[in-house]
């Protein structure tokens, strides 16, 4: 009974530990996105909110990021594809877009005028297999 106590003791430390390192920031309207979200990080951007895509942002494995209905997302125009903004999903890192028909999460341009080519888009990393030798993608490291 003592040996069984002892267990669920160090069982219950270990899971405590673990979840301790799980960081959940919720951004205020009109933030802009951070450059990283690490693993164990959940980047929350609330429902009807407004916010800045500014350079790239890796979201890595073990980090996600979570769009509420109807939030905005303007990507800063740079100016090489080198710069541009994008939203990089890293392999095992996540984004979950809460949209609706109704109430769609909605990714554009933060100009006045918007056009295509003023940002770079979102980018998601998976394990596929590719069928060319160049992994490389057009302005990601």
């Amino acid at each position: 009974m003592k040996k069984n106590f002892s267990l669920a003791m160090l069982m219950l430390t270990v899971f405590a530990t673990a979840n301790s390192y799980a960081q959940t920031i919720i951004l205020p309207n009109g933030a802009t996105l951070p450059n990283t979200v690490e693993a164990g990080q959940t980047i929350v951007c609330s429902n009807n909110s407004n916010y800045i895509l500014d350079g790239k942002v890796y979201v890595k494995s073990g980090g996600a990021i979570q769009f509420g209905q109807g939030t905005l997302v303007k990507g800063v125009k740079k100016a090489t594809p080198a710069e541009a903004s994008a939203l990089v999903i890293s392999r095992g890192g996540t984004i979950n877009a809460q949209g609706t028909n109704t109430n769609p999460v909605i990714f554009t341009s933060n100009e006045a005028s918007p056009t295509g080519g003023d940002w770079g888009g979102i980018v998601i990393l998976g394990s596929a297999p590719l069928n060319r030798a160049d992994t490389s993608i057009e302005g990601i490291d």
